[in-house]
């Protein structure tokens, strides 16, 4: 099952690329996100391993497939117990006014849960990455950052 979204927003592509690509940024924008750190060494690029923690504690690892200054963002989700694969992808374009982002997931479920989930992400999915790429641009044209706005009595 692949979803995708794409929004423009008025910042250059280099801007974007910039703001993608640090760690630091992503819990401003992404609600499944409260901190991302780099687990490899190294710099941050193809091949290093990303370790994110969810706002409820869950910890995720992803390996970075693709990484293009400033037009491509890929990651791989390592090891998980409903998708066979997941992968990510930012796609950076520039356009008249700003930058084109399109966000694309794409995922294989585990054989006994696909129907189960297959319907409840075709319903759910697309809606829930448009509301994560609007607080992406919210983030990038005004500043905002979703962690003021999260519950943290959770």
């Amino acid at each position: 099952m692949i979803i995708s979204s794409c929004i423009t927003v008025a910042r250059s592509r280099d801007d974007v690329w910039s703001f993608l690509a640090d760690l630091r940024n992503a819990p401003k924008w992404d609600r499944s996100v409260a901190r991302a750190i780099l687990a490899s060494d190294g710099p941050i690029g193809t091949g290093a391993i990303v370790e994110t923690t969810s706002p409820r504690g869950k910890r995720q690892s992803f390996l970075i497939t693709a990484f293009e200054p400033p037009r491509l963002l890929h990651f791989r989700l390592l090891r998980s117990p409903l998708f066979r694969v997941a992968d990510l992808t930012f796609s950076l374009d520039g356009v008249e006014s700003g930058t084109r982002i399109t966000h694309e997931i794409q995922v294989r479920l585990r054989p006994w849960l696909a129907p189960l989930l297959l319907p409840i992400l075709a319903l759910t999915g697309r809606r829930a990455l448009a509301t994560d790429l609007g607080f992406l641009r919210q983030s990038l044209e005004t500043g905002r950052d979703l962690r003021s706005t999260r519950d943290t009595t959770v």
